[in-house]
């Protein structure tokens, strides 16, 4: 669970949140649905890549938000989406470090609370943000057949990522349309990894979080008075370090080995067409 510390962190930051909707104007709904380009490497500890996994997930999001308020005053954001998909797998046997392919299936669930302030003038607006949420993702790793070498089990785990954010928008309304940019860091303060090895006992490793970056931009078409249809880009990522050691056990036996999560990087590349409601 978390420490006191992480605990008082969430309460400011979604505190922060909630003080910006309470402060701000109304806000809309919006659907969004589209495909994001996934990276997640890992390396040892000489920084030597043991695995990529690379391919499309297929996303779908919901937000209820006031980002295109044009005055001055408090802003917010509250959103969710879930991803899933399958993506390549290129990578090796433990220990014996023999190349293996294979094919990792993900599926996963964002949610987030922004809040902060806007400063207003004329049709642009400056935001200052900050906010929490929580990330949470299955991943499996299918089996696969080495020639020389037999067949090759994968594995399974889920990931609980809990993460702050600080972040700049920037919003404009020109010819028409609306133009929203935000960008940020992001900081996962609690992570949990549960692994499900095929010969040992259950595990649970927790890698250590490191900053990372954000951005997003979006543009709607159309009167703000009207329903109406927008694009948006986006960039997300996470850097994991390495965690600490956990001991194997065969039905609560030791062996003498240990497991760890290796350092890990995320990037994510993605569009969606998204539906705003008036």
């Amino acid at each position: 669970m978390p420490n006191s510390n992480q605990i008082i962190a969430i309460v400011l930051l979604l505190v922060g949140a909630v003080s910006g909707a309470r402060a701000a104007e109304h806000g809309t709904f919006s659907m969004a649905g589209g495909v994001e380009k996934f990276n997640w490497r890992e390396f040892d500890s000489r920084s030597r890549e043991l695995l990529e996994e690379s391919g499309v997930r297929y996303t779908f999001s919901g937000a209820y938000d006031n980002l295109r308020r044009i005055n001055s005053g408090g802003v917010f954001s509250l959103g969710g989406r879930v991803y899933a998909g399958a993506v390549d797998y290129d990578g090796e046997t433990q220990g014996t470090a023999i190349p293996v392919q294979s094919t990792t299936h993900y599926f996963g669930a964002q949610f987030d609370a922004l809040g902060g302030y806007r400063f207003a003038h004329h049709l642009h607006g400056l935001d200052l943000l900050g906010g929490a949420g929580l990330d949470f993702w299955l991943r499996s790793i299918d089996d696969t057949f080495v020639p020389g070498l037999g067949q090759v089990y994968g594995g399974d785990e889920d990931y609980y990522a809990f993460f702050a954010k600080l972040g700049l928008g920037y919003f404009h309304e020109m010819g028409g349309a609306r133009h929203y940019v935000q960008t940020g860091i992001k900081y996962p303060f609690f992570v949990y990894e549960y692994a499900y090895p095929l010969s040992a006992d259950d595990i649970r490793l927790k890698p250590k979080g490191r900053l990372s970056l954000f951005a997003k931009y979006q543009i709607e078409f159309g009167s703000a008075t009207r329903n109406r249809f927008g694009l948006a880009l986006y960039y997300d990522s996470y850097r994991f370090d390495q965690s600490d050691g956990v001991a194997e056990t065969v039905n609560g036996a030791l062996t003498g080995r240990a497991f760890v999560q290796p350092e890990s990087h995320q990037n994510t590349l993605g569009i969606q067409l998204g539906y705003y409601f008036h």
